[in-house]
């Protein structure tokens, strides 16, 4: 069954275009990754230091595998200079359309 995972990121103040230019540089190794349907990147209009993904994937099993793989390539390191805290992450299954 797929999962819709969001991914919420807060980005410190004076940093979000940075951000926004590493998202669009990793976001299409993301979208390739095996599992993964889609991933739309939000800026809040309301709280722009708030970066928001949403991400449609096969599984909760395939975004795990995917984090993996993230952890060990070390893409923290590419982020870390950006953000405020850790990241949000919730899990969703559709139950309607």
């Amino acid at each position: 069954m797929s999962v819709v995972v969001t991914y919420e990121l807060e980005v410190k103040e004076g940093e979000i275009e940075k951000m926004k230019q590493l998202l669009v540089e990793i976001l299409p190794d993301t979208r390739a990754f095996v599992g993964c349907n889609s991933v739309i990147a939000y800026v809040d209009q309301d709280s722009p230091n708030i970066t928001y993904m949403i991400e449609d994937w096969d599984s909760r099993a395939d975004y795990e595998k995917y984090t993996a793989w993230r952890i060990e390539v070390n893409s923290a390191e590419k982020f870390a200079p950006f953000v405020a805290g850790p990241p949000t992450i919730r899990y969703f299954d559709k139950f309607d359309e």
